[in-house]
């Protein structure tokens, strides 16, 4: 049975989800991630308000807002992007792939902030963000006031110009905004299951 939630957005508004209507769908997968499948729902909402339909203005498809060459890298094609279980199943790989990529941040939150971050954003901003907390004196293995302050600062030109920046200079609000969002969301969806499967 599809569960009633209520989700509280970032602006401090709350916006009914009336179902989580893949439900089984991240149960099936979420295994792949080693996540409880609550966070998969929560990237679903944060990213396409669970439309498995959803195209984004920059080419972003799907329930999980897969861009084209990822949806490729792991099996996708024209055919099935827009089907919801395979882009689930496709933004789970992903995931895992992220979860390698960051497999020396071995706090299991610490690595689930890094690889939100970088579901967002991909990693390369992330990375540089990372070199330059370790260059100035700041955690690379923690997201919250380490590396995401070292992100945030990439907005500014003369930091962005800093030689171990490979990348260049990145807006952060959007990532950093997301991954506050899908913290909150997961944990939001946690509550509201738990509270309409107790009924």
């Amino acid at each position: 049975m599809a569960t009633p939630v209520v989700v509280e957005e970032e602006d401090g508004n709350e916006e009914l989800v009336s179902t989580i209507p893949f439900a089984a769908l991240f149960q099936r997968y979420a295994p792949l991630t080693g996540w409880d499948w609550h966070w998969l729902a929560a990237i679903a909402w944060e990213e396409s308000h669970f439309n498995p339909a959803a195209i984004s203005p920059v080419g972003a498809l799907g329930l999980m807002q897969l861009m084209p060459a990822t949806a490729e890298r792991f099996g996708l094609n024209d055919s099935t992007v827009l089907c919801a279980e395979d882009n689930i199943r496709a933004g789970a790989q992903y995931i895992c792939r992220l979860q390698q990529t960051y497999a020396f941040i071995t706090d299991s939150v610490q690595n689930r902030l890094f690889v939100l971050a970088s579901y967002n954003a991909g990693p390369a901003h992330i990375m540089d963000a990372r070199r330059l907390a370790k260059r100035y004196g700041r955690s690379p293995y923690v997201w919250h006031d380490n590396t995401e302050y070292w992100l945030n600062r990439l907005a500014e030109p003369e930091v962005a110009a800093d030689s171990v920046v490979l990348y260049g200079s990145f807006n952060p609000e959007e990532t950093t905004r997301y991954v506050r969002n899908v913290v909150r969301t997961c944990h939001r969806l946690r509550k509201e299951h738990a509270l309409h499967t107790d009924l």
